[in-house]
Parts: structure tokens; C-alpha cells; sequence
């Protein structure tokens, strides 16, 4: 794997999952080398534990920025979780991070668009644009060749709103999309709602004010690598609730 670069648990928008060979990772005849990128961070200002430092935990606000900044940019999280003197993590470590995971889960746990019907611009053969609503991990879209600025639509009859959008390439086939939008038919006028380049394993918007999903949306693939169709495995929309400022922690270790 490749680091991101610094040690704020955040990554670029752009972000590859493969480059150039270099002295790190060498390949037969310079070939481009496939390295997913991966994002650290500590849930404390430092990196070892220090008593003095149990009230300042990162949020769970900043926590959820984190992770949208960087698993939401294509890239792994790994979070530093010091144990202390006695090998032990402190209480308010184990909670902090209790919530965040309850918070990812909750938010990600169902596809609000699962049942809608798609439509694609274009589908080569066996991979139908269903498939990126399927909870498989081995089926994905894919636009046929040529198909330039290839588009997926979705209707649903499902009520509520959204202010989250997800979208995964299928990366067996590789990472090729530089360019996407995504946008509602709202009152009869496509209105843009997110924009960015890369997707890879998965790409994240969060949206500033919610959508209601009685509107259609629609993602258009503009630019890709060497002109290969997009492979889409999975798009989605889920309702990320707002979070209040978390409490300072008290100082406490579990024993």
C-alpha cells in the first residue's frame, strides 16, 4: 500500500490506486504498479497515550469527517488507538470509537434506492445496470465501448430523503473513472448535486441540504483512463443524521 502523505487521516479527491513504478514499489519494465493508498490518524493529538490527554478525543463529528475524507476518498483508514502504560485502552477511547462505528453502520446499512428501477446509456454484454444495486461483491455495469459519457438513471417509489451518495468501481476490472456527476430531476430541470473525479473502491459526497428521493437521479462517467468503460459495482443514496457536539470525555482507564 501506499501512504497518503500526512498523518490527518484525510486524502486528495483525485486519488489513484495505482501509479508509476518507483524505488518502493519497482515492477518489470516500469509497468504501473497497483497501490492502494492508506490514510492515519490518531484519535488523540499524539500517537502514545498520556493521561493529560483523555479529554481531548477527537469528536465524533471529526471522526465522521475523517472517514469521509478518507475511505470516502478511495482510500483505507487506519486509526491510532494508543493502550496505555498497562496495555489497556482508556474508557473513553473504547467509547469514542463504539460510536463511530455504530454511526457508519447505521448510516451505510441500507441503500435507499434498493428496488428502484435502472437505466444505463449503454450495457455490454452480461452486466446489466441491476447489478450496481445487488448486494454482490462479483457483478458490476459496465458501459459498452465508446459510450463516452455513460450515464446510469434511477426511479424509486420509496419515500424519504437522502443527503449521502455512494459509488464503487469494480476493481477487478480495474480503476478507470476521472470524471462523474451526479444530479436529481428536480421540477423537470437536472440540477447537479455532487461532482469529483476518481471513484475506486468508493467515493463519498455528502450533500449540503437533503434530497428527496422523489426526485430521479442520474451519474454520469465523463472522463476514464485510456478510454475503458466505466465498471460500476454498486451506487447508493442513505440519510446520514446530523450529530451533536460530543460531551469532553472524563478521564477514566478501564482496569
Amino acid at each position: 500500500t501506499g501512504w497518503v502523505g500526512n498523518e490527518g487521516g484525510t486524502a486528495p479527491e483525485e486519488t489513484w490506486s495505482w501509479g508509476e513504478a518507483s524505488v518502493e514499489f519497482p515492477t518489470t519494465n516500469n509497468t504501473p504498479v497497483w497501490r492502494p493508498v492508506f490514510c492515519d490518524v490518531s484519535i488523540r493529538p499524539g500517537w502514545f497515550y498520556h493521561p493529560t490527554q483523555d479529554i481531548l478525543l477527537k469528536t465524533l463529528s471529526q471522526l465522521v469527517d475523517i472517514y469521509f475524507a478518507s475511505v470516502g476518498h478511495n482510500c483505507n483508514l487506519q486509526l491510532n488507538v494508543p493502550p496505555n502504560k498497562h496495555g489497556l485502552f482508556a474508557d473513553g477511547d473504547v467509547k469514542r470509537v463504539g460510536e463511530f462505528g455504530a454511526y457508519i453502520r447505521e448510516t451505510f446499512e441500507t441503500n435507499m434506492l434498493t428496488g428502484a428501477s435502472v437505466k444505463a446509456s449503454s450495457s455490454s454484454e452480461g452486466h446489466d445496470p441491476a447489478s450496481v444495486l445487488s448486494q454482490g461483491t462479483n457483478t458490476y455495469w459496465q458501459a459498452k465501448d465508446g459510450d463516452n459519457a455513460s450515464t446510469l438513471t434511477f426511479h424509486t417509489s420509496t419515500k424519504g430523503l437522502y443527503n449521502v451518495i455512494l459509488i464503487q468501481e469494480y476493481l477487478p476490472a480495474g480503476q478507470v473513472v476521472s470524471s462523474h456527476t451526479v444530479e436529481a430531476d428536480i421540477n423537470g430541470q437536472w440540477k447537479i448535486l455532487a461532482q469529483g473525479t476518481t471513484v475506486g473502491n468508493k467515493r463519498l459526497h455528502r450533500l449540503s441540504s437533503p434530497v428527496s428521493l422523489e426526485s430521479d437521479v442520474r451519474v454520469t462517467f465523463g472522463q476514464t483512463k485510456y478510454g475503458y468503460p466505466p465498471t460500476v459495482m454498486k451506487f447508493g443514496l442513505y440519510f446520514a443524521k446530523p450529530i451533536s457536539n460530543s460531551a469532553p470525555m472524563e478521564p477514566h482507564t478501564i482496569n
